[in-house]
């Protein structure tokens, strides 16, 4: 009877052995349940917070050398030949001590507790956006090692960053439970809850709470709210366990189910690979309007990926062909709205060249000019990128022959490049050299072009 009120409380349409069996999963847990570290998804974060920590050593390997420089000319002023000595055994110590080049997840650990905790007021806002969720996970290993005092300074200090890491505050209540700030950590559990009302970890924790208060109603309501929950995850609450499940899935062709557990952790992980999972399942089920956004958030995780890059291209050119093949059947609507989602993957000149065609047959007139205005721009931009590499190209090979003292080729790969584009720097060397040689008559029309050229760029700015 007291499960059947439970469910009834918690709105849920289930009795008798289903209530049982979502209760069921839970008569294990001892303690809380915690939410994944969140840096060994992200092996760039991993990465990025190691070679941060690694400047902050170097940094202060710095300031140690200029300590002892300095104190060793104030021995040196003293002329103390054994202070002498041993301030320069130290100096050369410490300049011959090479740091690791990449530091591990202990080292990581390590040097957050022995430094960024003890002076995180020094550290810019943009380290304390990389720091975070290190300084999180440190916490929830603090938390799980029963060392509460240490993972309340972890949890507080990020607090007090602003930090939007979303379980910060749920955390918080939590070790304030173990501190004994029982009443304090429950009402912020129940607030947490009722801002997020099927967060399973928030269901699950406030449900032990009220176990470990001996209040069984509200015990048994969270936590058959946390069991339905748990449903649709396969029965799983942490993010690692569920996207095991979902390779597991993948793996065995249940494709559906996978594409649900993924695209759950997607929801809460920011990850490269769980979108790129996404994004495959999508373009196998010929879905490319969900692939194109799939791996596009995958490329917004890791622009360089050039994995993420050929799938968007594949799907491109997939667009393309389907354009084509909507053009050769006349069917200019159905082929619009293909070609727009291929300017959604890549706005490419010939892709909106070809688009431009397509608004004309369908008398949209506003929407083909924008199309080749747009085209026209991005050849612009592209003819400008091509002139500007020729151009630093020819200022290199004029380099190299000034140095050489070879003057009349490094004067001609000079004009050529002033030519394209009139700089300071390709100014400078000319009038240099023609200064150098005494050619007055090159020099002065070279200040009469370069007087034409700064007026013009002057008008420009006015205008």
């Amino acid at each position: 009877p007291l499960d059947n009120l439970a469910a009834s409380l918690a709105r849920v349409d289930k009795y008798d052995q289903d209530v049982s069996n979502l209760l069921g999963q839970f008569s294990e847990f001892k303690d809380f349940a915690l939410p994944d570290f969140i840096v060994p998804l992200k092996t760039n974060l991993q990465n990025k917070i190691s070679d941060l920590l690694l400047d902050d050593l170097k940094a202060q390997k710095n300031e140690l050398l200029q300590e002892l420089f300095l104190e060793k000319e104030l021995a040196i002023g003293k002329g103390e030949q054994e202070q002498i000595r041993k301030l320069s055994l130290k100096i050369q110590t410490e300049h011959e001590r090479k740091g690791p080049k990449k530091l591990t997840v202990d080292q990581c650990e390590r040097i957050l507790q022995k430094t960024v905790l003890n002076s995180w007021y020094y550290l810019t806002e943009k380290k304390k956006k990389v720091l975070e969720k290190a300084v999180f996970d440190l916490g929830l290993k603090s938390f799980s090692q029963e060392k509460y005092l240490e993972a309340q300074k972890c949890f507080s200090m990020i607090k007090f960053w602003d930090s939007n890491i979303f379980y910060l505050s749920m955390m918080l209540d939590l070790v304030n439970w173990k501190l004994g700030k029982q009443d304090d950590a429950l009402q912020g559990l129940i607030d947490f809850q009722a801002a997020e009302p099927s967060d399973r970890y928030g269901l699950i924790n406030l449900g032990l709470m009220f176990r470990f208060k001996k209040n069984r109603l509200q015990e048994k309501r969270f936590l058959i709210m946390a069991g339905l929950e748990l449903e649709r995850l396969h029965g799983y609450y942490s993010c690692t366990k569920i996207y095991e499940e979902a390779e597991l899935l993948y793996e065995t062709r249940q494709v559906v189910e996978a594409l649900s557990l993924y695209k759950s952790i997607a929801e809460e992980v920011d990850n490269v690979a769980i979108w790129r999972k996404i994004g495959t399942i999508y373009l196998n089920r010929d879905d490319l309007t969900q692939a194109i956004h799939a791996f596009k958030q995958a490329l917004r995780i890791n622009p360089r990926s050039k994995k993420i890059q050929i799938s968007l291209r594949k799907i491109h050119d997939r667009l393309i062909e389907n354009t084509d093949e909507a053009c050769r059947l006349n069917q200019f609507p159905m082929a619009a709205e293909q070609i727009e989602l291929a300017l959604q993957v890549a706005r490419l000149p010939g892709t909106l060249k070809q688009a431009a065609q397509i608004y004309k047959i369908l008398n949209n007139h506003k929407r083909s000019f924008e199309l080749l205005q747009e085209n026209k721009e991005k050849v612009r931009k592209k003819e400008e990128r091509l002139s500007e590499q020729a151009r630093q190209e020819l200022i290199g090979k004029g380099k190299q022959h000034l140095q050489a003292k070879e003057y009349n080729p490094a004067i001609r790969y000079f004009q050529e490049a002033f030519h394209i584009k009139p700089d300071k720097d390709t100014f400078m060397f000319l009038a240099s050299i023609y200064k150098g040689l005494n050619r007055q008559h090159a020099l002065h029309d070279l200040l009469r072009r370069w007087k034409i050229f700064t007026t013009r760029q002057r008008r420009l700015k006015e205008e």
